[in-house]
């Protein structure tokens, strides 16, 4: 029998990883917090390991960088699943000596059972009811059942407290317990979007972990708790709140293909425009000029437009009207990025369902939020690729 760690600091995610691993005939410790699971790895004889990135007391990319730095665990399996959007998390967790890694929207039990098999060499072990590894599909079947049932049942009441906790952190906007109303609201989602990915929920997984993500940023980052980033997450929650049955029941083989366009004069703020919603996993092109985008625009279909307001020769909102007169962008969401002077000016007002403002500087999860709400709102990404026009 092979022997796990899982370094996971919700408890309801950990009970609920412990309790299928332990099924799967793994013998299993746990652990709530960095410093703990860090003191554990030392005193326990482990196969492997199964750590979340994000933790109190001491990170989970401080545990793999400290136990790879050690000759005696440097063989040690280590899968590290995370809810950030942010390249650089997954980049630091390779380099650090990760043997697998995930985006928890990403994952079931199943899937993390599996991938622990394959790195703990298992996978030649005589096959059980056809599955390697002596797995079984029926119970994790039956568990994820149950599991999305008891998570669309209390769903209502956990996006009811994450609501209060996001009123109660506005409220503290400027105030000495601030980060303390942030962190709780941060808590509350992480909770939330956890367990949205253990019941492969993907498309509302992929929006919490994008939010996750924004709400760390804002928190390590002053300048990136803004009017703009608190106004994101607002609309965000507000969203979730009023969709939630809809996230719930899309498909997971629904087209998740997303094309986007990226229009700006300045060539740093395309490419901060494009890695963002590259990490969002969008197909992204940009333009650098505003009439050809718009003859762009009249020829091929998009999931979704950015602009930069301040283009010279038409302004965002300029191309916005234009596109809106026909096929094939009439009804394409569209994010016009905003000056911080000017966005606060323009913050309030009302606006249609298909778009919405951005200040910069931004965090590039602020816009990877934004772009997963507009395209969920009108249900772009689990339709049909879109087509071209006159074969362009």
């Amino acid at each position: 029998m092979k022997k796990i760690l899982i370094i996971e600091d919700d408890p309801v995610i950990g009970k609920m990883y412990h309790a299928q691993f332990e099924k799967a005939g793994f013998q299993v410790e746990l652990a709530a917090g960095g410093q703990d699971g860090y003191y554990k790895v030392q005193q326990g004889k482990f196969d492997g390991v199964l750590l979340d990135l994000m933790l109190p007391e001491m990170s989970g990319l401080e545990i793999l960088r400290k136990i790879r730095a050690q000759k005696g665990f440097q063989k040690l399996v280590v899968v590290v699943f995370t809810a950030s959007f942010m390249s650089e998390m997954f980049d630091a967790a390779n380099e650090a000596g990760a043997n697998r890694i995930f985006h928890k929207s990403n994952l079931t039990p199943k899937d993390l059972i599996e991938v622990m098999t394959q790195e703990l060499n298992l996978a030649n072990l005589p096959p059980k009811d056809g599955v390697p590894g002596g797995l079984s599909d029926g119970p994790t079947i039956a568990y994820r059942q149950e599991l999305i049932e008891t998570f669309v049942k209390r769903a209502p009441e956990s996006l009811a407290a994450l609501d209060a906790a996001f009123q109660e952190f506005t409220a503290a906007a400027g105030k000495t317990d601030s980060h303390g109303r942030l962190q709780e609201l941060y808590r509350k989602l992480h909770a939330f979007s956890g367990v949205a990915g253990l019941a492969g929920l993907k498309r509302l997984g992929e929006l919490c972990t994008a939010l996750e993500s924004l709400l760390v940023e804002m928190h390590e980052n002053a300048g990136a708790n803004s009017a703009s980033t608190r106004r994101t997450v607002g609309r965000a929650i507000e969203f979730l709140r009023q969709k939630f049955q809809h996230l719930a029941a899309i498909p997971e083989s629904a087209e998740r293909s997303v094309r986007v366009l990226v229009v700006d004069d300045e060539p740093m703020s395309r490419r901060a425009a494009s890695f963002a919603l590259d990490l969002g996993g969008f197909e992204v092109a940009t333009h650098e000029d505003a009439r050809a985008s718009i003859d762009l625009l009249q020829k091929r279909a998009f999931h979704l437009v950015v602009f930069d307001e301040t283009m010279p020769g038409l302004t965002g909102s300029q191309m916005v009207a234009r596109i809106r007169q026909g096929p094939p962008n009439e009804k394409t969401p569209a994010i016009l990025m905003l000056g911080r002077a000017e966005f606060e000016a323009r913050m309030n007002e009302r606006l249609p369902n298909n778009l919405d403002f951005i200040a910069r500087p931004y965090p590039g999860a602020e816009l990877a939020v934004k772009a997963l709400v507009l395209l969920l709102i009108h249900q772009l990404v689990d339709i049909k690729p879109l087509k071209m026009i006159d074969g362009v």
